[in-house]
C-alpha cells in the first residue's frame, strides 16, 4: 500500500493542482473581463469617429458660410 511519505506526496500534489487550477481560472476570468472591457472601448472609440466626423462635417458648412475677407477667413484657410 501506500507509504506515510508518498501519501504526503500525493496529497500535495492534489493541492497544488487544485491551486493552479484556482489561478488559471482566475487568470481566464480576467481575460474575458479585459475582453469585454475591449468591446467597450472599441465601441467608444467608433462612436467617438462618427461624432468628430459629423462635427468635422459642420465645421466645414459653417467656415464656407463665413465672408472670405477679415481676420477670421485668414486664419481659418491655409
Amino acid at each position: 500500500m501506500w507509504g506515510s511519505t508518498a501519501l504526503l506526496l500525493v496529497i500535495c500534489s492534489w493541492v497544488q493542482l487544485a491551486e493552479l487550477q484556482d489561478k488559471a481560472i482566475s487568470a481566464e476570468t480576467k481575460v474575458l473581463e479585459m475582453g469585454t472591457t475591449l468591446e467597450g472601448l472599441q465601441w467608444d472609440s467608433a462612436k467617438l469617429r462618427k461624432r468628430e466626423g459629423r462635427l468635422d462635417r459642420h465645421l466645414a458648412e459653417a467656415l464656407e458660410q463665413v465672408p472670405h475677407s477679415g481676420p477670421v477667413a485668414s486664419i481659418a484657410s491655409p
